[in-house]
């Protein structure tokens, strides 16, 4: 077992939240993302990634909205941009939250299910998303879906209550 260590690879990934928020702009997040990736990444080839991403999104968002609406459809994605989520599953909460003020986390989560490997990592990720909403956006029916993660994997909540009650008694 005297083999070379492996070389360290990160690849960061485009904040496109950011760059819709307008907090960056589009040449910064492709230079700071080629130059802090392991190995370093060519920026321009960076460039091209984060402009057709944001070509998908207002291709998305003519597809979903017209006129003014888009408008605030692109508001509503900007706000709820969840760097977790792919490009997709943000446009898919996008999408809820502009059909609806306070949609299903349930709903969210058979949405995004797609996405992931099994509904449970659906549910976990509907409700990390929920965790860091914005103010003025929330989902019906949390308690739902935490009784679903609950009813598939007892252990997840009751995990994090075990070390709540371990980290009292040491108080």
């Amino acid at each position: 077992m005297d083999s070379p260590p492996e070389p360290a690879v990160i690849t960061l990934r485009p904040s496109f939240g950011k760059l819709l928020r307008e907090q960056v702009l589009i040449d910064i997040e492709a230079e700071y993302i080629a130059e802090y990736s392991k190995p370093s990444l060519n920026p321009d080839d960076v460039l091209k990634t984060l402009i057709n991403g944001m070509a998908k999104i207002d291709f998305a968002a003519k597809r979903i909205t017209h006129g003014r609406q888009r408008k605030k459809f692109k508001a509503i994605l900007a706000a709820l941009w969840y760097d977790e989520m792919t490009i997709e599953e943000n446009l898919e909460m996008a999408r809820l939250f502009f059909d609806e003020s306070r949609p299903s986390a349930l709903m969210a989560a058979n949405l995004i299910m797609q996405y992931e490997k099994n509904f449970l990592q659906a549910l976990l990720k509907i409700k990390r998303f929920n965790n860091r909403l914005p103010k003025g956006f929330a989902f019906r029916l949390i308690d739902e879906l935490n009784k679903t993660v609950n009813s598939i994997d007892p252990t997840i909540y009751g995990f994090e209550e075990k070390l709540g009650e371990i980290e009292a008694g040491r108080e």
